[in-house]
């Protein structure tokens, strides 16, 4: 069922000027972790002190997130299958009778009379 003209496509998204998550998720993030204590660590803080706990616990998953976003991902090594291109010299325009008696390997029929077969 089409729109009417000014009818939006999804009504029940989001709101003018609401900002997008990971805006939001930086938000909460950057909140201290006791909103009454205003020299309380970040959240952000809190949750790096977390990685890095299980990193050295031996967490496989943990130390290749830290080490991820100290030294950036490794990158990844592609295979990939070669291919060539051809140039192929197309020869001058032929007519039948002379395409099949240059490239054949058969006796050329001539066109108009009828093959004869041998037994």
């Amino acid at each position: 069922m089409p729109w009417k003209k000014g009818q939006s496509g999804n009504p029940l998204g989001r709101l003018p000027g609401e900002k997008q998550f990971a805006d939001q998720l930086r938000i909460v993030l950057a909140e201290p972790v006791d909103k009454n204590d205003p020299k309380s660590v970040r959240k952000i803080r809190r949750i790096a002190e977390k990685l890095v706990d299980c990193a050295l616990n031996g967490e496989p998953w943990a130390i290749s997130q830290v080490a991820d976003r100290i030294d950036g991902k490794a990158t990844a090594e592609i295979q990939t299958e070669q291919r060539h291109r051809y140039v192929i010299e197309a020869p001058a325009q032929l007519t039948r009778e002379q395409w099949i008696q240059e490239y054949s390997t058969e006796e050329p029929v001539t066109i108009g009379q009828p093959a004869t077969v041998t037994q």
